[in-house]
């Protein structure tokens, strides 16, 4: 991401409605600048590209939110 609103949206496959939700929502949250997060399963419906941009460039080590409070609930199935 290069700016924070400026967010790659891909609607592809069964589950692009949910996947643009959750980037969304994710938007939303990050351009809060919170001191905390709390994201319930956010890579969730998101195809494997977007997952690995969200994921480096704003949950990761590195990314938009580092030097928050931040608590992710991932599901593994």
């Amino acid at each position: 991401m290069q700016t924070h609103d400026t967010v790659p949206f891909v609607a592809t496959g069964h589950e692009s409605l949910r996947g643009l939700k959750q980037q969304l929502s994710l938007t939303r949250a990050v351009n809060r600048k919170a001191a905390v997060y709390l994201l319930d399963d956010p890579l969730v419906g998101l195809d494997a590209h977007i997952t690995q941009h969200i994921f480096n460039q704003v949950i990761g080590p590195g990314g938009l939110l580092q030097g928050t409070n931040l608590e992710s609930i991932f599901e593994y199935s």
